[in-house]
């Protein structure tokens, strides 16, 4: 597995905003063509200021070689940031079309819960907004599986067919610190239940 194929293929589970469109073979080979040959530049019509998706911790890390406390001030200040716009936002998501959703992500595809069922083959237009930072980006997908969990509730699987090569950086950024967390999350629960 090469490098790039390990990065990838990093996934995990995660509260995401999720806005689908469905859209046809040929238009989603139409909208491939245009973006291949720079005629097209998919923009996500979504809440994402683009000062406010800047992402800060590839600085923050930069920084930290140099002056710990200060960058450790400068994330303090971005969270705290992050934390009171997504308080504003509250509500926002939904007037736009979007839904918050529990995901298994990387950046080669989604599987997320949906009360639709979605053929399999069936192409879509997806806006992802990754929480809490409130980042935001398009892609496009093909849908590989369907599998019926319960009554009018299903389970869709995924692959991304385009993702803007910026937005595949930031949401491998995004997916190695959720894996960080969720590791560090288990490690004290099991360092808790060894003690009690």
């Amino acid at each position: 597995m090469t490098q790039e194929n390990k990065r990838s293929s990093i996934r995990v589970n995660a509260k995401i905003l999720l806005k689908i469109r469905k859209i046809s073979g040929e238009r989603h080979d139409s909208m491939l063509e245009d973006i291949s040959s720079g005629m097209e530049t998919p923009c996500s019509d979504c809440l994402s200021h683009p000062v406010l998706s800047f992402d800060l911790k590839p600085h923050l890390k930069k920084l930290r070689d140099k002056d710990d406390a200060l960058a450790t001030i400068l994330d303090v200040l971005d969270q705290k940031l992050s934390f009171i716009i997504q308080t504003l936002r509250k509500g926002e998501e939904e007037a736009r079309g979007f839904s918050s959703v529990h995901a298994d992500i990387s950046a080669a595809g989604i599987a997320f819960i949906s009360s639709r069922p979605i053929p399999v083959g069936q192409h879509l237009e997806m806006q992802i907004g990754l929480l809490p930072d409130y980042v935001f980006f398009i892609c496009l997908g093909q849908v590989l599986r369907i599998e019926n969990i319960k009554d009018g509730i299903y389970k869709i699987a995924v692959k991304f067919t385009w993702i803007n090569e910026d937005d595949k950086e930031r949401l491998i950024e995004y997916l190695f610190q959720r894996q960080i967390q969720q590791l560090k999350m288990r490690r004290i629960r099991r360092e808790q239940q060894e003690t009690s």
